[in-house]
């Protein structure tokens, strides 16, 4: 029999459901956050796809010889500044899981938590507050509420309730935001 080894990265984006593996047509397996999964197949042509709800990776044909063994790494595309488009992405349902070759010497990382924290602790209480406090959440934030005021509240739209957002959601929400952030993972962590 042939084996498919299929390599599931740990990701924040589905983290907590697992993808449906199906060869074939046929669901034959599940895979969770962080997890490895081996599949034997006969010998031939079989294609193989993840899916979550109704949306689907892209198909691998591969064709099997005797004893041949696959790697295959599968995730989600929706990381880092693409989760504040997640809503977009559900109309593109290809778009949101994939599935692909694991190159050769390369590692799946799995544990999310390990590199994210030796990252933060690299950067520093300061630049941590900026990068994901004021730039990743504060600036965001104030983009949106501007949006919705402007939406919502046709004479919302003036300069100075874009500088008071700018001033309230970047420096002052983003800067709290980033120091809880902070705190949190070097009790976590520490």
């Amino acid at each position: 029999m042939s084996k498919i080894i299929i390599y599931r990265t740990s990701q924040y984006t589905n983290n907590m459901r697992n993808y449906e593996i199906y060869v074939d047509g046929q669901k034959i397996n599940t895979i969770s956050d962080s997890e490895k999964k081996t599949i034997e197949v006969s010998k031939g042509n079989h294609e193989i796809y993840m899916k979550i709800d109704w949306c689907k990776s892209k198909k691998l044909n591969i064709n099997f010889t005797e004893e041949q063994e696959v790697k295959l790494k599968c995730g989600s595309k929706i990381e880092g500044r693409r989760r504040f488009l997640a809503l977009l992405y559900i109309f593109v349902p290809n778009k949101w899981v994939y599935l692909d070759y694991l190159s050769e010497g390369e590692v799946v990382s799995n544990n999310r938590n390990f590199k994210t924290f030796n990252e933060i602790k690299s950067l520093g209480r300061k630049n941590y507050i900026l990068k994901y406090g004021i730039v990743g959440w504060g600036i965001p934030t104030t983009i949106i509420v501007s949006i919705l005021k402007l939406l919502f509240n046709s004479e919302a739209h003036s300069l100075r309730s874009f500088i008071i957002n700018l001033l309230i959601f970047s420096l002052v929400g983003g800067t709290l935001f980033g120091l809880i952030m902070w705190e949190f993972v070097k009790k976590k962590k520490c």
